[in-house]
Parts: structure tokens; C-alpha cells; sequence
């Protein structure tokens, strides 16, 4: 089974459907913030790497912040993952990093 077949863990639908929700983007910890705590940092950044590596998500470096270091990744949904079918279920009732 390819990467880009296997089915998605609750916490990845969960981040596809925060990303839908905002086209412009969030940064990973607004992600957690924004999952009612059903996300955890400690994992988050392994299932959007994953998500990534299958083109579903993209992210970029934060452009507005003047010092390079300060500079976090911005994460938003591909045209490839606009078209990933969710669970038809709520983000609330995705609990379970998956």
C-alpha cells in the first residue's frame, strides 16, 4: 500500500478539517489551541510531516516577522488535499491522536 493510500489517523482528519476551516493557514500551535486540546504538540508536527510527505498539506516560513529566527512554518491545505475526503464526523468528536 502506498503512502498516499493508507487510511488517515483521527488526529490527521482532524488537522485537514482545521486547515479547511482556514484557507489562509495556521501555524502549529494554533492547530492545538484551535483542536479544543484533542491535538497534542508532542505529536502534531509527526502527522503533519506525514500528511505532507503524502501532498496534502504545505507549509512556509512565517514572512511577516522580521527576525529569520522568530520565523514559524505556516501550515495550509494543497489543492490535493482540498479534495481529501474527511470523516463526516465534527472536528469535536475526532478525539484520539489516531
Amino acid at each position: 500500500m502506498k503512502r498516499s493510500d493508507r487510511p488517515l489517523f483521527r488526529a490527521q482528519q482532524l488537522i485537514l478539517t482545521l486547515l479547511r476551516e482556514h484557507p489562509q493557514g495556521l501555524r502549529g500551535l494554533e492547530l492545538v489551541q484551535r483542536s479544543n486540546k484533542q491535538l497534542r504538540l508532542s505529536t502534531l508536527y509527526i502527522h503533519l510531516g506525514v500528511l505532507q510527505g503524502m501532498g496534502l498539506v504545505e507549509s512556509h516560513k512565517d514572512t511577516t516577522v522580521e527576525l529569520p529566527v522568530l520565523r514559524r512554518s505556516i501550515y495550509r491545505l494543497t489543492k490535493r488535499g482540498l479534495r481529501q475526503p474527511v470523516a463526516e464526523t465534527g472536528g469535536a468528536e475526532l478525539a484520539g491522536a489516531g
